[in-house]
């Protein structure tokens, strides 16, 4: 026991004598000391990384370099030069990326001395801190979602041809034989409904301008001397005056029928949406009666 004491005490003298006091001085980075200028970084963003380097030497400068790594990966440099007996706060930019993050600054090549040209190679006690560790989920970019009636049916279409290409070739010619009617009559219909909705919207049109040169007529009557202007307004109110049905119902009526026409027309345009209607309202009807005769 007293011959390994005495090896101790020699190797620790010899240190001492290589490296001076500087290879105990209290100098590096504190425990704790790592930290990042978001708290609750996303995906992408670019963030500071800070730590502290303290000189606890009395009258010598410390100079070194800051090694920054992410789970044992190198994403920064800095070179670094602190005076005795004070400190220095050391970062670097960094753009996050989704993961496990363990963030850890290390010194390296740690010198010492009255300037650079003439300082020499110490130990420090503290090179590296306790990680920062934190997860960064994976960013999910937000798309706009293109809702147009173009892109509503290039998709539809698109899926109809994928059911058609995949189907057996028996099975989808025992199928348009027997639906060959119904295809007839949805096109039909379909037709139909569209020149119905242009007729709408020329009525809506015509709703329209009837309004606005009302409007202009009035305005016009305004400057008009008073006399002319009670005739003008009795006569004009005479004959074109509209009933409340035309002002305030006959437009938003239209609306709503071209509303309930487009609805339609946009079901009969996609062979899926139509027979899968007509297949739900078929299996509800029928659910119906089979729950009326068990009643019974």
């Amino acid at each position: 026991m007293k011959i390994f004491s005495i090896y101790k005490l020699i190797f620790v003298t010899f240190i001492f004598f290589i490296f001076g006091n500087t290879a105990f001085a209290i100098s590096g980075i504190p425990q704790e000391s790592v930290w990042i200028s978001d708290k609750s970084p996303e995906e992408g963003d670019t963030v500071s990384l800070f730590t502290f380097v303290f000189n606890g030497q009395e009258s010598s400068n410390l100079y070194g370099g800051m090694e920054w790594y992410d789970n044992d990966v190198l994403i920064g440099e800095r070179e670094f030069t602190v005076l005795p007996v004070s400190g220095q706060v050391i970062s670097i930019e960094w753009k996050v990326t989704e993961g496990n993050h363990e963030i850890k600054p290390i010194i390296v090549d740690t010198k010492s001395g009255k300037d650079k040209a003439s300082a020499v190679t110490v130990l420090i006690e503290d090179k590296e801190a306790s990680p920062l560790v934190f997860f960064v989920a994976n960013k999910i970019e937000e798309t706009e979602n293109d809702l147009s009636e173009e892109k509503i049916f290039g998709d539809l279409d698109n899926l109809e041809k994928k059911i058609a290409s995949s189907t057996p070739p028996v099975v989808a010619e025992t199928v348009n034989n027997s639906i060959g009617f119904l295809e007839e009559t949805r096109h039909e219909v379909k037709d139909q409904i569209f020149e119905e909705i242009a007729q709408v919207e020329e009525k809506e049109q015509n709703l329209d301008r009837t309004e606005s040169q009302t409007k202009e007529e009035v305005v016009g009557s305004d400057s008009e001397n008073s006399s002319d202007k009670s005739v003008n307004e009795t006569s004009s109110a005479g004959q074109k005056e509209e009933s409340p049905a035309t002002k305030y119902v006959e437009k938003p009526a239209l609306g709503i029928y071209k509303f309930s026409l487009k609805s339609l027309y946009f079901i009969l345009s996609s062979a899926l949406l139509t027979y899968g209607l007509i297949i739900f309202f078929m299996y509800v009807i029928s659910r119906f009666v089979v729950r009326k005769i068990r009643k019974k």
